[in-house]
């Protein structure tokens, strides 16, 4: 019994704490108030291999309202992020630029202001709580005091207009401060009203239909992105491939889950990872409903004699199974209370690794109900039912005659050990894989040097910056400094490629850089050199590429080609002087695009980056002379630094709390089958007690009866392993097939993941058939 409640209640736990994982996935962007009437436009193009997008003119919102019925709000949303100033305070802060209809249709409360004009200002700014303290020091109902006040965003200086709760953590949406779309336009330098800059929201009216909408939305492609459309794909936007491109309505609900549609601005979730908590929540409870099956059947001998009596004094069959069913509700019930409470000390520590505001507030509406309700079903059917049916049938005469030796069939049970094995041999292979992918992806070489690199983000003029490398270059701590307008896991900027025919060759990732770049990060070159201070015109006569662009472009030899970016319309174009090696510039889950550095600052858009090499020494000496060297430079500006090899750590965050959630629930489903097989081998071995005394007898040898046990579990185990290999092998492959650069599965992986389990029922059961081999076989046979 002990053993059977401490099953349920580690599965209890561990169903309850996946349970709220879960459930905080579900529930992004289920707080507005008109969720269900809110839709993100989607573009889809049957001829292209990328996904549908999601980015239109900005202006495109004011069109919906205006020429689709059923259309009651739009707004256009570009997500970004800019150093906000108050006085001598100053950080850098996610900004959302929106219509002023996006208060309107988004349940985002304001704490203060007037949620019908706070975005129809151009000069106006919303912030949220947190930004109010952080950057005006008021809090709680002071805050109303910062409408009015001034601050300074993209150099430009903005009013205060509304104080805005912050969003919660539930939100696709995420942002500090808010600002009208107009306000965007002189700080960048693409245009908002061009296809593919902006999001747009849209709210139907209660009573519209979204198929019909969608209809509506036909005439809009011709009418008002075909122009759009063809710049942004080229020649190839024939009127054939024009009339199959299609626009569609994505539920707000799908938003942070659906991978299938570009998600720009917007957090994202995965729906596999909620299919894979889901059913893993469910086999470590089925696991745990196993084992209480098995200790269940495996006591039914000493129970015989009970059942049989109670048949002889009238019994129905019915009442014997409700008596049954009625211990296992109530050792559920027990289950239930133990592991909630086991779940409130591990709380902190599963919220700490999957990065999510975990709480028992989530119990509180519907899902705490169904949630308990669901696990006692499965508890007592699955794991009471067969023992209930199996010890209540009508056989008095056979067990009160001392025959009754055993209830239910031992091939069910061997099916029930199997599947227990199985269950932890899949996710102790899952675990092991998701730990050799998470460990490639944090040691694979990325093609340069991170390491001993300091990152600096440098806000307002590129001159800024590039003062600031200068002077740094100065100090003995530093090897080298270089500039970027990217920091490998910041900012992008993707342009057209025109070749030296003069026609369009697709697309390529533009990084703008100075002439250490190379030297400070360790790049390689291929072919050609690199650019050279010593040359005035490379700064706007000479690009380097990598070898995929080189490729992709099919150049044998790739120097002195010339090259054009975007409808730039020089006269002459830019010339290839080198070939850089490919590097990772993205993370490992992306395969290495075409890409072309360049030193022209008109082509330098966003922040600038500060890349600084810092010799061996002591790395606090460094670090206070980079401090104290932006301060003379910089008065007043927080100096924001990080080591770049932990940023690129950090973009695997998610792979490592999936690791643990793995590791966690192998090691659960482990300690789970030890219990059952602890149990199991115990009742087993005192069964057959006899039957050993008997062989001893014989003269059978403490091996032989210890090989008899053993080969018997060694079977079990080799069909558990046949039966979890071909699972575990698809599962793993088609997880790694989301990395564009992948660890292989191979069998060393499945015999590894194999192994624990095999072992552990292995260990359990010859050391239990070992002390019953020692036995005084006498002991045993006295009774007979």
């Amino acid at each position: 019994t002990l053993i059977s409640l401490l099953g349920l209640t580690v599965g209890t736990a561990c169903t309850v704490l996946i349970a709220l994982c879960v459930d905080y996935e579900l529930r992004h962007d289920a707080f507005h108030r008109d969720g269900d009437r809110i839709y993100r436009l989607v573009l889809e193009d049957p001829a292209s291999a990328e996904k549908p997008w999601t980015l239109f003119p900005a202006d495109l919102a004011d069109v919906l309202v205006r020429e689709v019925p059923g259309v009651q709000a739009a707004t256009g949303f570009i997500g970004s992020s800019a150093r906000v100033r108050s006085g001598q305070t100053a950080f850098d802060e996610d900004v959302g630029f929106a219509s002023p209809a996006f208060l309107a249709i988004f349940t985002f409360p304001l704490l203060h202001g007037d949620p019908r004009t706070a975005l129809s200002r151009p000069d106006g700014v919303v912030l949220t709580a947190t930004a109010v303290q952080q950057l005006l020091g008021l809090s709680g109902p002071a805050q109303s005091a910062a409408l009015g006040r001034t601050v300074s965003v993209l150099g430009k200086v903005h009013t205060v207009t509304a104080v805005a709760a912050d969003p919660p953590l539930t939100s696709s949406l995420r942002f500090d401060c808010l600002m009208n779309l107009a306000s965007r336009r002189p700080g960048y330098p693409y245009d908002d009203n061009a296809i593919g800059n902006t999001t747009i929201y849209l709210e139907l009216a209660p009573e519209a239909n979204p198929g019909a909408v969608a209809t509506a939305m036909i005439p809009l492609i011709p009418a008002h992105l075909a122009d759009g459309l063809r710049a942004e794909v080229g020649e190839q936007m024939s009127a054939a491939r024009l009339a199959s491109c299609r626009l569609w309505l994505q539920p707000l609900s799908r938003v942070y889950l659906d991978n299938s549609v570009d998600g720009h601005y917007t957090q994202e979730g995965s729906k596999t990872a909620v299919v894979v908590l889901s059913a893993m929540a469910a086999l470590v409870l089925l696991a745990a409903c196993a084992n209480h099956t098995i200790l269940a059947i495996g006591v039914s001998t000493g129970r015989g004699r009970e059942v049989g009596v109670r048949q002889v004094i009238g019994a129905r069959r019915c009442q014997l199974i409700g008596q049954f069913l009625t211990e296992t509700a109530l050792l559920s019930v027990i289950a239930c209370i133990l592991g909630l409470g086991l779940a409130e000390l591990a709380l902190p520590i599963v919220a700490g690794f999957t990065e999510q505001s975990l709480g028992w507030g989530q119990l509180l509406g519907w899902l705490g109900p169904a949630l308990f309700t669901g696990m006692l079903l499965v508890t007592v059917l699955a794991g009471g039912a067969f023992p209930a049916l199996t010890l209540s049938r009508p056989r008095p005469a056979v067990v009160l005659k001392g025959r009754h030796t055993w209830v239910g069939q031992p091939s069910f049970l061997r099916a029930l050990l199997v599947a227990e094995c199985a269950l932890a041999m899949g996710l102790v292979t899952l675990a092991l894989v998701a730990t050799r992918q998470w460990t490639f992806l944090r040691t694979r070489e990325v093609g340069f040097q991170a390491s001993s690199v300091v990152l600096v983000p440098v806000p307002g003029s590129w001159e800024a910056a590039v003062l600031y490398r200068n002077a740094v270059l100065n100090l003995a701590v530093v090897q080298s400094a270089s500039l970027s307008d990217r920091s490998f896991t910041s900012g992008w900027c993707r342009k057209d490629f025109y070749g030296d025919d003069g026609r369009r060759h697709g697309e390529v990732r533009l990084i703008h850089v100075d002439f250490r770049y190379m030297r400070t990060l360790g790049l390689q070159l291929v072919a050609g050199r690199d650019f050279d201070p010593a040359r005035p015109t490379d700064a706007e006569g000479a690009v380097l590429v990598n070898e995929c662009l080189a490729r992709a472009q099919g150049w044998a030899d790739p120097i002195g080609r010339s090259v054009r970016f975007g409808e730039d319309g020089r006269q002459p174009p830019p010339t290839v002087v080198g070939v850089v090696r490919d590097f990772h510039f993205d993370s490992l889950r992306d395969p290495i695009e075409p890409l072309a550095l360049t030193m022209d600052p008109r082509q330098h858009w966003g922040r600038a980056h500060v890349f600084v090499r810092l010799a061996p020494g002591d790395l606090t000496v460094a670090l206070r002379q980079l401090r104290s060297t932006w301060e003379s430079i910089a008065p007043g500006e927080p100096f924001i630094w990080s080591f770049l090899d932990r940023d690129l750590q950090i973009q695997y965050r998610q792979e490592e709390s999936w690791t643990r959630v793995l590791q966690t629930a192998s090691v659960l489903v482990l300690l789970i089958a030890s219990l059952g097989l602890l149990g199991q081998a115990a009742l087993t071995v005192a069964r057959r007690t006899r039957e050993i005394g008997v062989r001893k007898v014989h003269g059978a040898s403490v091996s032989r009866i210890l090989w008899l046990f053993v080969s018997q579990t060694a079977v079990l185990v080799a069909v558990a392993s046949v039966l979890s290999w071909p699972t575990c092998y698809l599962m793993a492959r088609h997880w790694l097939e989301g990395y564009a650069y992948r660890i292989s599965v191979g069998p060393s992986d499945l015999l590894l993941g194999a192994a624990p389990p095999a072992l552990l029922a292995l260990a359990v059961t010859a050391w239990h058939a070992f002390r019953a081999a020692l036995a005084n076989p006498v002991d045993a046979l006295r009774q007979e």
